[in-house]
């Protein structure tokens, strides 16, 4: 049975609220409330420049702070793979031949480092792959910058690429025996 006589409690039209009226919401700044606060990175990240990752048969996992203006020296590099030169190494390279890839990366917002004292490139370069196992990227950046380059692929996995909505550039995306 629904009773439809008004209890006690409630308030007519034009009376005032009661304590059971929800509370009022607080107005907000419009210039703050037009866009998202930029993502901040965890604290207890080191910032990184040049990470390669290559265990082969086990997957990848992990957060990773990318300052692209750190300097590593030489010795504590990896060797560059026959053909390539310095201005083509990754800032960030995960690979994996038969695990799973997934990261999380944050990009600092700092000027990309000078080789031999100019800039080869004008943005940060990622690489995260694997043969058989699944791929899961996700680029957060402080502001548009800095600018980047994500190879993200799979031959027989799936690859998924989270990148920010400030992201202006192109998008391609194939695979053989995934989903993308």
């Amino acid at each position: 049975m629904i009773d439809t006589q008004k209890s006690p409690q409630e308030s007519s039209p034009g009376s005032p609220a009661t304590d059971r009226s929800p509370p009022p919401y607080a107005q907000s700044d419009p210039a703050s409330s037009s866009s998202k606060p930029p993502p901040v990175s965890p604290d207890d990240l080191k910032p990184s420049n040049y990470v390669l990752l290559d265990p082969k048969d086990r997957s990848v996992q992990g957060t990773y702070l990318l300052d692209p203006s750190l300097e590593v020296p030489d010795e504590f590099l990896a060797p560059l793979p026959d053909g390539q030169s310095k201005k083509h190494r990754c800032n960030f390279r995960a690979l994996s031949t038969h695990g799973n890839v997934s990261t999380i990366l944050y990009l600092l917002d700092k000027p990309i480092l000078k080789i031999d004292g100019w800039i080869h490139r004008e943005k940060v370069l990622i690489n995260t792959s694997s043969t058989h196992g699944a791929v899961s990227t996700c680029i957060r950046r402080e502001r548009s910058l800095p600018a980047f380059d994500l190879k993200a692929e799979s031959r027989n996995g799936s690859v998924v690429v989270k990148i920010p909505h400030t992201y202006r550039g192109m998008i391609t995306g194939t695979t053989k025996h995934g989903r993308v």
